[in-house]
C-alpha cells in the first residue's frame, strides 16, 4: 500500500524525471497529477474565495472548482491503465487512511486554544456562512453567522480540504517517506503562511503563536500522513 512500484510494477526511472513521467502516463504530469489536482480542488475552490476577498462565494468557488471537477474525475477512473495503482479499492483505501493526519491535525490545534487561546474554529463560521449563502448577517435568521448551521458547514468544507490534502499526497508518491510526508508539511505550511496573512489576516500582523501553531500543527499532519499506512498494514496483518 506504501509502494505502488513494488506493488503494481509500475517504474518510470529514477529521480524526479520519473517521478514526472513514466511512459504509462501514471507520473506528476500525468493521471497521478491530474487525481492529485482534483482532490486538491477544495483547496482551490476556498484560494478562490481569498483571492477575491470574499468577492466569489465560497460555494460558488467549491460548486465550480470542486463539485464539478469531481464528477468529471468519476467516470475517468474506467479510462486509466489496468497497472495504475488507482482502482476503487485503491482509492477506498486512502480515503480512510486520509482522515488518520487530518484528525490529529485538528487535535494538534487544540492545546495551542487552551494554552494560548489561539481558536481554530473561527473561520469556519465565515466558511459556512458564505456556502450557505447568507453573506451578511442580516441574512440569517438569528442576525448573526454564529450558528451550529455556520459552523457545520464550515467544518465539513475544512474536513474536505484537509482530507483532499493528504489524498493528494498518497496519488503522488509511489512510497510513503517520512522525508517525503515531512516535505509535504513544509509545502502546507509555507502556503498557509503567505496566504493568510496576504488575504485573509489583512487588519493586523499575525503574532508569532499564530505562525508557530500553523507550522506545529502541519508537521503533526505530515507526521499522520507517514503513520497512516503503518497502522493499516498492522491492521491488515493482523485480521
Amino acid at each position: 500500500m506504501t509502494d505502488y512500484v513494488r506493488e503494481k510494477g509500475e517504474g518510470g526511472g529514477g529521480g524526479l524525471w520519473g517521478l514526472l513521467r513514466d511512459k504509462a502516463g501514471g507520473g506528476w504530469l500525468g493521471y497521478r497529477g491530474l487525481f492529485a489536482l482534483i482532490l486538491f480542488s477544495p483547496q482551490i475552490g476556498l484560494f478562490a474565495y481569498w483571492i477575491t476577498y470574499t468577492g466569489v462565494t465560497l460555494g460558488t468557488g467549491m460548486f465550480y472548482l470542486t463539485l464539478i471537477p469531481f464528477m468529471i474525475a468519476l467516470p475517468l477512473t474506467a479510462l486509466l491503465p489496468g497497472k495504475s495503482g488507482i482502482t476503487p479499492k485503491t482509492l477506498g483505501i486512502l480515503a480512510v487512511m486520509a482522515l488518520i493526519p487530518y484528525t490529529i491535525y485538528d487535535w494538534a490545534r487544540v492545546p495551542m486554544n487552551l494554552i494560548f487561546g489561539i481558536p481554530f474554529w473561527d473561520h469556519w463560521f465565515d466558511w459556512g456562512n458564505s456556502i450557505l449563502g447568507t453573506t451578511g448577517t442580516a441574512a440569517t435568521a438569528t442576525g448573526t453567522i454564529f450558528t451550529y448551521e455556520q459552523l457545520t458547514a464550515g467544518l465539513i468544507g475544512h474536513i474536505m480540504r484537509g482530507w483532499g490534502l493528504a489524498m493528494a499526497y498518497y496519488i503522488l508518491v509511489r512510497r510513503v517517506t517520512l522525508l517525503s510526508a515531512f516535505a509535504f508539511g513544509w509545502f502546507m505550511t509555507i502556503f498557509y503562511w503567505i496566504v493568510f496573512p496576504i488575504w485573509v489576516l489583512t487588519d493586523a500582523l499575525p503574532p508569532w503563536i499564530w505562525w508557530f501553531t500553523a507550522w506545529e500543527s502541519h508537521m503533526v499532519f505530515a507526521l499522520g500522513l507517514w503513520v497512516a499506512p503503518k497502522i493499516f498494514e498492522y491492521y491488515r496483518r493482523s485480521y
